[in-house]
């Protein structure tokens, strides 16, 4: 019996770890980066839910401030600009 419900509890793991992740999960994991002082990892995942999401004007305030952590304000500057286009449009 034990056997069986290890086998559910191994296919169930597998099903979640194989599903498809959106927006959300990277903008949430990249703010745990980014709580952690990882901005560089934060970027990327950011990055990652802007693929997701292209169109979504908060998005793009995340890498914005993240960048700015960085000292690249240029990449700052434009994430920010494009939130506020996106926002405006």
């Amino acid at each position: 019996m034990k056997l069986y419900f290890n086998g559910i509890f191994f296919t169930l793991l597998l099903t979640t770890a194989c599903l498809p992740k959106g927006a959300k999960y990277y903008a949430k994991t990249g703010l745990s980066l980014a709580e952690r002082n990882d901005y560089e990892g934060a970027v990327a995942e950011y990055t990652k839910a802007l693929e997701k999401k292209p169109d979504d004007p908060e998005l793009y305030k995340l890498p914005g401030i993240a960048r700015y952590e960085l000292k690249d304000f240029r990449g700052a500057s434009e994430d920010l600009n494009q939130s506020l286009v996106l926002k405006d449009g």
